[in-house]
């Protein structure tokens, strides 16, 4: 269990010197509570099961963490299942919470990430991809939107990304202050690996933002 810690890379993920993720964690029954995650060049948090199932890959508990300007807030790989991310907060990342996959293998499934906050990002809040049985409630989005620190436009940027997703609720409210784009959306629903995104409920208000959905 990571309780109160602080993690310092730099002010920016674009400022690091190097490095890679701040926490590595693996197995079952993982907590990480209060603490602060700054300019991490890859991921704050990196969680990993094991696709052959020697690892008890369940449960993790996320709550009240804040992240900044990280390049990558959180992902879970390897069909590790049981997510739970209650009140977390993330300002200037590139990517907020993820299931992205390890070499095209074994994302996270079975997600549930309540009442996150969201300021400044740049690319995704949420990048859900391979997951299923996931529920997204009570996501407040604001500040700038899809422009990195240099002001920089990113190409197809999303508030909420689906790719590949099954069975997925979505409740969130976005507004964006600044600039945006004609590229960038409040929810993209994308294939993954050849599978579709399907059987999802989305219900959000978004406002500032160029495009509703994708």
């Amino acid at each position: 269990n990571y309780i109160g810690c602080r993690f310092y890379l730099g002010a920016h993920y674009s400022l690091s010197p190097g490095g890679d993720s701040c926490l590595f964690p693996s197995g079952n029954r993982v907590t990480v509570a209060r603490c602060r995650f700054w300019g991490a060049p890859d991921l704050a948090i990196y969680g990993s099961a094991n696709v052959d199932g020697s690892l008890d890959n369940r449960s993790a508990l996320l709550i009240g963490n804040e992240y900044y300007g990280c390049r990558n807030a959180w992902s879970f790989k390897r069909e590790f299942e049981y997510i739970r991310s209650v009140g977390e907060y993330f300002n200037q990342c590139f990517n907020g919470p993820a299931t992205t996959p390890a070499s095209e293998i074994g994302e996270g499934r079975k997600v549930s990430i309540s009442a996150p906050q969201f300021e400044n990002m740049e690319a995704k809040c949420i990048d859900l991809r391979g997951c299923e049985d996931a529920n997204i409630n009570g996501a407040v989005i604001g500040g700038m939107f899809g422009y990195r620190l240099d002001t920089t436009k990113v190409d197809l940027a999303a508030m909420i990304s689906l790719g590949g997703c099954k069975a997925i609720r979505v409740d969130f409210v976005g507004r964006v202050e600044g600039a945006t784009a004609s590229d960038h959306y409040a929810v993209r629903l994308v294939s993954n690996g050849g599978r579709p995104t399907q059987d999802c409920v989305i219900r959000g208000t978004a406002t500032g933002v160029y495009n509703g959905l994708d």
